[in-house]
């Protein structure tokens, strides 16, 4: 199973839903808060994936884990020259 990762911040995602070539291909559909997780088949064409990534790869996103960057003055005092 292939699986894509979408994001949005208003948590919208009519548009990809309904879109009826996506549409037909989705298997799985798992959704949490601003993010959506699509699941197609193997055996899906590359013309379909490619018309996905073409029209929605803007919302595709592979960062779902926490950002665990420091933050200046929270984690660490910066040196002040």
């Amino acid at each position: 199973m292939k699986t894509y990762t979408f994001y949005s911040e208003t948590n919208d995602f009519t548009d990809l839903l309904s879109d009826k070539t996506i549409k037909s291909a989705i298997r799985t559909k798992v959704s949490w808060k601003n993010y959506l997780l699509l699941g197609f088949s193997n055996n899906i064409s590359e013309s379909t994936i490619g018309y996905l990534v073409i029209k929605y790869g803007d919302m595709m996103t592979n960062k779902i884990e926490k950002d665990y960057t420091p933050k200046p003055n929270i984690d660490y005092v910066p040196i002040k020259r």
